[in-house]
């Protein structure tokens, strides 16, 4: 977060530490819903959705 912060490429008020707590926690909550639900295989792609989106809410909008 540090790094992406630094570079330019994140703009976000949360702290470095609660933005990698967000997508820790979110691949933990995908990983044990999918898995109680026995669709473990079907996490990868819902979770990558998710990272996505929620990197593109902090992500910095330059305009080139």
């Amino acid at each position: 977060m540090k790094t992406a912060r630094d570079n330019g490429e994140i703009q976000s008020k949360m702290s470095d530490k609660k933005i990698a707590g967000c997508f820790i926690y979110l691949s933990e909550g995908i990983g044990t819903r999918f898995t109680l639900e026995g669709r473990g295989i079907d996490a990868k792609e819902e979770l990558i959705q998710l990272w996505d989106s929620f990197y593109n809410g902090i992500k910095c909008n330059k305009l080139s």
